[in-house]
């Protein structure tokens, strides 16, 4: 599933859909990114845990 992960304004509803793309605000990248593959079993490691060490923490200005 294609995945943007977006810095800015609020979106209502928490998310948009556009195309079949799913986009998120970027404070909810790494919650989403766990989510995806629960029940279905995985290779290496779960991508949620590498975008929290890769990704710096979201800041709001």
């Amino acid at each position: 599933m294609p995945l943007v992960s977006m810095d800015g304004p609020y979106i209502d509803g928490g998310e948009l859909r556009v195309d079949g793309i799913r986009i998120i605000p970027a404070q909810r990248t790494a919650p989403v990114l766990r989510t995806l593959g629960h029940g279905r079993a995985t290779h290496g490691a779960h991508p949620g845990k590498a975008a929290g060490r890769l990704f710096p923490p979201y800041r709001q200005d």
